[in-house]
């Protein structure tokens, strides 16, 4: 039994074992920068009879990109008298990955002595208890 991927459908990307019908991939695939489905016609021979069939490969995103700031750096100016949960700023970022991959998830590294939080999901800062900000004292 004989199996073959077409050359003028392979995309110059894969070939097929013509014994074992295994498709392997010859060439890494960028799903950020190339085309995301690939239609493979596949025939399977004996010594009389051919039969075909397209293998549809789809394509998926690996988490490849980082995540970018926009809009930094950012300088902002604080009253003393801030109180606790007052909004203070809020952080952008985006990433151009797909799916799971391009979620977002905001860490403060430094908290300035606990005096901050952050909202992991909305990039939000927020002061984080009271009077902690009195430069008379």
């Amino acid at each position: 039994l004989e199996r073959n991927a077409e050359n003028e459908t392979s995309y110059g990307k894969f070939i097929m074992e013509p014994r074992s019908g295994q498709l392997l991939l010859t060439n890494q695939i960028d799903y950020d920068t190339e085309q995301r489905v690939y239609l493979l016609n596949v025939s399977a021979e004996d010594s009389v009879h051919v039969t075909f069939v397209t293998v549809r490969i789809e394509v998926l995103d690996t988490n490849d990109l980082r995540p970018e700031f926009t809009d930094l750096p950012a300088n902002v100016e604080l009253p003393e008298d801030a109180m606790n949960g007052n909004f203070v700023y809020q952080v952008n970022a985006t990433d151009e990955d797909v799916g799971v991959n391009g979620i977002i998830v905001y860490l403060l590294l430094s908290d300035g002595d606990g005096k901050f939080t952050i909202d992991n999901e909305t990039g939000r800062v927020y002061v984080l208890g009271n009077d902690q900000f009195d430069f008379d004292l």
